[in-house]
């Protein structure tokens, strides 16, 4: 969680200066990583997410953090091209203070408002993350 809350104060500060920020730590790398965890589809799991696994097992904490981490990817990549780094530094302090239940609810819905996230991706059957958690039993 460190190393993600490092590198999005990292992106901030580069939406808002212009300037790339040199830390000693390569950042990118870990990013493209952590992103690629989150959001790659899984072939021995008929193409589906971790998002996905986590709703058919009804590992809600999972898909809590998943989505975060979907989102802050978003948001940063967003402020970067818009320019809005302080307005996304402000409403995304850092991971930590957002892992909370609520909170994680509300960045979601905004950031599907904003169409900077979907969470009705589809496996290789056609079926959402939803529909897992439904047909699994955890749609409470």
């Amino acid at each position: 969680r460190a190393v993600l809350e490092v590198a999005h104060t990292n992106a901030v500060i580069e939406a808002q200066t212009g300037e790339k920020v040199d830390n000693g730590l390569d950042l990118e790398l870990v990013q493209d990583n952590v992103k690629a965890l989150f959001s790659g589809k899984l072939s021995r799991r008929k193409n589906r997410t971790v998002l996905h696994e986590a709703a058919r097992d009804g590992a809600e904490r999972l898909g809590e953090l998943t989505m975060l981490v979907m989102t802050t990817f978003a948001e940063n990549a967003s402020a970067a091209h818009t320019g809005k780094g302080e307005e996304t530094r402000k409403r995304s302090a850092s991971v930590s203070s957002k892992a909370r239940r609520r909170s994680i609810t509300d960045v979601s819905l905004k950031a599907t408002k904003d169409k900077l996230v979907s969470w009705d991706g589809q496996d290789d059957e056609g079926k959402t993350a939803l529909w897992h958690a439904s047909d699994a039993g955890h749609d409470g």
